[in-house]
C-alpha cells in the first residue's frame, strides 16, 4: 500500500520549501487516508466563533456528520486493501503504559514555548545510567525544544538548551501559589464562581432559526399534498410537476440547512456552559491551591495547568536575580493590581507596582 502511494516521494522539495521526506508521522497519514481508496471527505471540521473573544477556533466533527462522495477521483489502492490497513493498524495501535516511573509526568510540556522559535517545550529525559545490579539511578528530565530534534530536512531551531523539570516546576509552583493567596485575585474568583453566563444572543438566533423551520415546515407540508394530489390532466403537467418538485426539494434543503445550523447553535451553548462549569472546577481549585498542591500528583497537576495556562514564555538564559520565566499568559482574565490581566510578565510584577506579587516570576 505504502509502496505504491509513496512512488516519487522522498527527494522533492514543494515550492514552499517544505521537504516531503517520508516519515513515521507521513505514513501514519497516508494509511488512514481515504482518499487512496477513491473516497473524497467533507465537513471533518467546523468554525465555531467565542461570543466573548470573537476568536475563531477549529473543531473535528463527529465522524457520523462527515460527507463522503466516491467516484470522484480514480483510487491507487483498492478498498479491500484499505480496510485491511485499518485492521492492521487498529491492532498494532495500543496503550504502551510507562515502565520506569509510571508516576511521573512533564507538568507544563506543551504550555511552555521555545524562546526562539516560539514552538512548544516538551519533557525529555528518563532512566539515568544503570547500576551493575541492573537497576537504573534516577535520571533527570528537561524540557527541550520540540523543534531542536528534528528529522534530516525539517526546519531545526538552534535553541539547544534543556531546563530541568524541577526547576521550572518550582518556579511555576510558586507564581501559582502566590496568584492563589492574592486577597484580589480570591475575591475576585469567589465573585465568579456559580455565575450564569451570558448566551442571549445564541438563544435569540436559536428563536429566529426556530421560527424559520416552523414555517418553512409548513410550506413544505403544503407543497408535499401538491404533489401528492397533482392533476396530470392539465396542460403542461410533466413541466409544472418537475418546477413544483424542484421547488419542493429547494425548500426541503433549506429546512435541513435550518437544522444544522440550529444544532450547531445549540451544541455551541452546551459547549459555553460546559466550559463555564469547567472553569468554575478550576477556579474553586485555585482558590484551595496553596493547601492541597503538594498533595497532587504530577498528573493532575498537569491537568490543571493545562485547564489555567495557556502558554509559558522563558528568557534564553536564567537572569542574574535568578529568574527563567518571561510570561505566563491564561486562559481566562485574572483581577489582580486593580487590573484585569490575561499575561502576567516579568517587567509588570517586578515594577513594583503588584506589592503581593513582586516575586511571582523571580527565583524563589
Amino acid at each position: 500500500m505504502i509502496k505504491k502511494i509513496t512512488h516519487g516521494y522522498g527527494k522533492a522539495t514543494r515550492e514552499n520549501g517544505k521537504l516531503v521526506y517520508i516519515d513515521e508521522s507521513f505514513v501514519g497519514n497516508v494509511i488512514r487516508n481515504e482518499i487512496y481508496c477513491g473516497v473524497m471527505v467533507y465537513g471533518k471540521r467546523k468554525n465555531i466563533k467565542n461570543p466573548k473573544t470573537g476568536k475563531v477556533t477549529t473543531h473535528l466533527r463527529d465522524e457520523s456528520e462527515w460527507y463522503r462522495a466516491e467516484g470522484l477521483h480514480e483510487p491507487i489502492i483498492s478498498k479491500e486493501l484499505f480496510e485491511k490497513a485499518q485492521a492492521i493498524r487498529k491492532k498494532n495501535t495500543y496503550y504502551q503504559p510507562k515502565v520506569y516511573n509510571p508516576t511521573h509526568a512533564a507538568i507544563f510540556s506543551g504550555i511552555l514555548v521555545c524562546p526562539e522559535c516560539d514552538s512548544p517545550m516538551h519533557g525529555v529525559g528518563g532512566m539515568g545510567k544503570a547500576k551493575l545490579d541492573g537497576k537504573h539511578g534516577g535520571g533527570q528530565y528537561y524540557y527541550s525544544c520540540s523543534r531542536h530534534r528534528r528529522k534530516k530536512g525539517e526546519h531545526k531551531c538552534p535553541y539547544a538548551k534543556g531546563w530541568r523539570q524541577d526547576k521550572i516546576d518550582a518556579l511555576m509552583a510558586n507564581i501559582i501559589t502566590q496568584i492563589a493567596s492574592n486577597e484580589e485575585f480570591r475575591k475576585d474568583m469567589k465573585s465568579r464562581l456559580g455565575k450564569a453566563v451570558d448566551t442571549s444572543e445564541f438563544e435569540a438566533q436559536v428563536e429566529a432559526l426556530s421560527k424559520q423551520i416552523r414555517n418553512k415546515t409548513k410550506t413544505l407540508k403544503r407543497k408535499s399534498m401538491l404533489i401528492d394530489e397533482f392533476d396530470w390532466d392539465v396542460e403542461n403537467a410533466d413541466i409544472l410537476y418537475d418546477a413544483l418538485n424542484t421547488d419542493y426539494m429547494k425548500l426541503h434543503n433549506e429546512v435541513l440547512a435550518l437544522e444544522s445550523s440550529l444544532s450547531d447553535v445549540k451544541a455551541t451553548i452546551k459547549r459555553i456552559e460546559n466550559q463555564e462549569v469547567t472553569k468554575d472546577n478550576v477556579l474553586r481549585f485555585i482558590l484551595e491551591f496553596g493547601r492541597v498542591y503538594n498533595g497532587l500528583t504530577e498528573v493532575e497537576k498537569k491537568e490543571l495547568a493545562n485547564r489555567f495556562i495557556e502558554k509559558i514564555e522563558i528568557f534564553h538564559e536564567e537572569r542574574d536575580n535568578g529568574s527563567v520565566i518571561k510570561s505566563v499568559t491564561f486562559k481566562f482574565p485574572i483581577k489582580i493590581g486593580g487590573k484585569s490581566l490575561d499575561k502576567l510578565d516579568d517587567n509588570g510584577l517586578t515594577s513594583g507596582n503588584l506589592v503581593e506579587t513582586v516575586c511571582l516570576l523571580t527565583h524563589s
